[in-house]
């Protein structure tokens, strides 16, 4: 990180670690392993290069510089470096991306970071878009 926020990393997932569940954490999160569920973290997620994440991601800010698969809530910040891959949404109020970072979805960057905390189990995390049902009527 270009701040050095990451010295202060409460937990770390070693790249030999498969993790599957929700994990949560009001500390710093390092990811250098595999995740597949739901992170929600009230400080900073690092997403290492070697880290591949299936989550819904839910922080105050995220660096990315492995792979994330979903949707993505930045309160503050989502920051992408080149190696970094985001394949999902992003609902953010800053948004870093560097030359050569993959993105693959929509982004709401509404440039605001008073977003009420959404981690109480439910996020306002923008769905990813899906076919209508031809079949559903309003009766």
């Amino acid at each position: 990180m270009r701040d050095g926020k990451d010295k202060h990393v409460g937990t770390i997932i070693g790249p030999d670690v498969t993790f599957e569940g929700t994990l949560i954490s009001k500390e710093c999160i390092r990811i250098e392993g595999s995740i597949r569920g739901r992170v929600e973290c009230e400080s900073l997620l690092i997403i290492s290069t070697t880290a591949k994440v299936e989550a819904e991601v839910i922080c105050e800010d995220i660096y990315v510089a492995g792979e994330v698969r979903g949707n993505v809530l930045g309160k503050n910040l989502v920051e992408v470096t080149q190696q970094g891959r985001i394949i999902g949404n992003i609902t953010t109020a800053n948004l870093v991306m560097e030359p050569g970072a993959i993105f693959e979805g929509k982004c709401n960057m509404n440039g605001r970071s008073d977003y009420q905390k959404p981690f109480s189990g439910h996020a306002a995390v923008a769905e990813p878009d899906s076919p209508a049902d031809p079949k559903a009527t309003a009766n």
